[in-house]
């Protein structure tokens, strides 16, 4: 510990390739097979893999923070809570069609409400990327900085989205009175599982939605060449491409 921390000390004044080469032969040295490319330093690879996360996080939020951003799209749309499903024939035979149908759509309407928060929490979470998370995504599987993300932003998310979807479930009238059910079921209402809470279940469907998404982009950048819309991103992902 005495002779590292010297060393760590001055590796902060060194030029960035400097780094980039005492990086390399310290991950050598310990057998990493993450080393910074010959041809980039290691900012450069941190640079680019931020600029492929606010990529894929402009399209994820654009997509799906719409009027009918999940609702139009069956992949993304948020399902009814498996009691209410499994309720429907029968809530449809007295009349209650429309009422199922509002519900759904009101789901729906609060994940697509709740979205454009996540722009600012994954910028937030993008500029904490370090050299070391930056090798180690750059190298991992297609959806490694979406993994990233998800670890590093997952709690700060739910914690955001969830008072939007609260706000929107609150003027649903089918909404309030499966809360109602719930709470009259008392310690049964754990049979319900997640969908025991509504507002916890809309918010769990919409982040699962947020970073599906942004995976596919995440996979598009590294699959296709003609994804990689800066020279930055051709230059980080097509080295990973040769190496690869």
């Amino acid at each position: 510990m005495r002779v590292l921390l010297p060393l760590l000390l001055s590796l902060s004044f060194l030029p960035a390739t400097a780094q980039a080469n005492w990086w390399n032969d310290l991950l050598k040295s310990f057998g990493s097979e993450t080393a910074v490319p010959a041809s980039l330093n290691a900012d450069e690879v941190a640079k680019g893999l931020r600029e492929a996360l606010a990529k894929g996080t402009r399209v994820a939020v654009k997509d799906l923070g719409r009027a009918d951003g999940f609702w139009s799209q069956p992949r993304f749309r948020v399902p009814l809570p498996k009691p209410v499903e499994k309720a429907r024939k029968l809530l449809k035979q007295v009349g209650a069609s429309d009422e199922i149908d509002q519900f759904h759509l009101a789901l729906n309407r609060a994940a697509e409400q709740a979205v454009p928060v996540a722009a600012k929490v994954f910028g937030d979470a993008a500029r904490q990327i370090t050299i070391n998370d930056a090798m180690q995504i750059l190298q991992g599987p297609d959806d490694a900085a979406t993994q990233y993300f998800r670890r590093q932003t997952s709690d700060s998310l739910s914690t955001q989205f969830r008072p939007l979807v609260e706000k929107v479930t609150a003027d649903n009238l089918l909404a309030q009175s499966y809360r109602d059910l719930v709470a009259a079921a008392g310690p049964f209402a754990s049979m319900l599982g997640d969908a025991a809470d509504l507002d916890g279940y809309v918010t769990g469907q919409a982040l699962e939605a947020v970073f599906s998404r942004v995976a596919e982009e995440e996979a598009k950048i590294r699959r296709d060449p003609a994804a990689r819309s800066s020279e930055l991103l051709q230059r980080v992902f097509g080295q990973r491409d040769e190496q690869g």
